[in-house]
């Protein structure tokens, strides 16, 4: 089954554009624009040299795609919320109460730990979650929380 395409970034005209698919909801919608604004800020020139064509296509090991995932994780998720939820919970449970995805939790655990932090690294991030069906996040509503 092939995966659906939910969001992407292109140069064109000297333009940055982020393009977001309007059927996810404000979750995903949050946890998308934050890792194609890191394509954004970290990739422009990548992006003006290959025109629209997914990066990871041209890297097996997705340097590009882990960048703006490290972008996003520590855009998203503040230090010290997630030291205080990892105190009280399990690292799955805190994944669902900061409404993240635990992959990308996983990345903001290797930021953590470049600054000090000791923290027991679950290593399941993968450059291309976002691109797996996160049909849980589609349940959610930013509101309910």
């Amino acid at each position: 089954m092939q995966k659906k395409l939910k969001g992407f970034f292109f140069y064109q005209s000297r333009q940055k554009n982020i393009v977001i698919d309007s059927n996810v909801n404000k979750i995903l919608e949050r946890i998308l624009v934050a890792h194609e604004l890191g394509h954004a800020i970290l990739h422009t020139r990548i992006a003006m040299m290959r025109g629209f064509q997914e990066m990871e296509v041209f890297d097996d090991r997705s340097i590009e795609e882990n960048e703006a995932n490290f972008f996003a994780a520590e855009l998203l998720l503040k230090d010290d919320e997630v030291l205080e939820c990892l105190s009280e919970h399990a690292f799955f449970e805190t994944a669902k109460m900061l409404y993240v995805p635990a992959a990308l939790l996983d990345y903001k655990f290797r930021l953590l730990q470049e600054k000090g932090q000791l923290l027991n690294q679950m290593n399941i991030r993968k450059s291309d979650f976002l691109k797996e069906d996160l049909h849980a996040y589609e349940d959610i509503h930013y509101g309910d929380a």
